[in-house]
């Protein structure tokens, strides 16, 4: 029996030698599979895997063995059907913690962001090293307020082109009934930062992130692309001149001085002003207003000029 007879799912062997269902989690009774076994009957060899383990992949999804060398294909698509059974089972181990209700809202919550099911299962995984650090050491944030900080990290790292902010994962886990605040969340989130991510997010290499979100929009915005058009400028040149010129002047500010600005603002403002700034060199008229800006950052024409003056020795 290779599938659950309950929802047609694929069944594994658990660590413990007991035979479940990937899908839903049923266990099968242990004298049924031990009658497999003595009738003779052909058992599938499926691979087992440890709850909790970490199979990792070299780049662009290909298993390398300890010599960095690539393995055969046999290989290959075993350890991939290893590494979607762990994803799965390290979901439900993440479900134990956090409950089925806030687990259901929180896969909700990630497709009505527009995120992957991988980034899903990431934040998921990075939810039980907070969740275990903020007990072991008496912080006092609820399971709701952990997951939306574990999910605001993950996708400043691997969000791709969705842009996601503060603001907009305290508004969605609202409204699907979490009581969660913005600052709460942010101060999970900066625990998370400092004491548990590897190589922590510093504030400038946040902004540069946004910054390089900002740019990608940009590149598929049709008003955009008519006035380079227009003036006979390659757009990705022109959005390329404007990363640039950003992180030019990003790298010029102190530190202390932009720590406590909203990083999501703060990059949209520094997206507009390289933009008037790589059109001054160019010599040309600005072609990015503050209303298209805001429009491609999704940030309140107010929110900007509030910033501008922090910027008044780069325009």
């Amino acid at each position: 029996m290779k599938i659950c007879k309950e929802c047609g799912g694929l069944l594994v062997i658990t660590s413990e030698g007991r035979l479940a269902c990937s899908n839903c989690g049923l266990i099968y009774n242990n004298m049924f599979f031990e009658q497999q076994r003595e009738t003779n009957e052909e058992i599938p060899v499926i691979p087992t895997i440890p709850l909790g383990s970490k199979i990792n992949s070299g780049s662009y999804g290909i298993f390398k063995d300890n010599l960095n060398r690539k393995v055969d294909e046999r290989l290959q698509i075993m350890f991939k059907t290893i590494k979607r059974l762990d994803d799965r089972l390290k979901t439900y181990q993440a479900s134990a913690n956090i409950g089925s209700i806030l687990l259901n809202n929180f896969l909700q919550i990630t497709s009505e962001l527009n995120l992957s099911k991988n980034l899903a299962y990431d934040a998921l995984r990075l939810y039980l090293k907070v969740y275990n650090y903020c007990r072991q050491n008496n912080y006092n944030f609820s399971c709701p307020t952990i997951s939306a900080a574990c999910l605001l990290v993950t996708s400043r790292i691997y969000g791709e082109n969705k842009v996601v902010n503060l603001e907009e994962i305290t508004n969605v886990f609202l409204k699907y009934g979490h009581r969660v605040s913005k600052n709460k969340i942010a101060w999970c989130v900066s625990i998370i930062n400092k004491k548990i991510l590897d190589k922590p997010l510093t504030y400038k290499n946040l902004v540069k992130i946004y910054l390089d979100r900002f740019c990608k929009i940009a590149l598929n915005n049709y008003k955009i692309h008519e006035k380079t058009k227009k003036i006979k400028i390659d757009i990705r040149i022109f959005l390329d001149k404007i990363k640039r010129k950003a992180t030019e002047i990003l790298e010029n500010f102190n530190d202390v001085k932009i720590q406590s600005k909203n990083p999501f603002v703060f990059a949209a403002s520094l997206f507009y002003v390289a933009e008037k700034r790589v059109a001054k060199e160019l010599g040309i008229k600005p072609l990015i207003s503050q209303r298209l800006t805001s429009e491609i950052c999704q940030v309140p024409e107010f929110s900007l000029r509030e910033h501008l003056p922090l910027f008044k020795n780069a325009c």
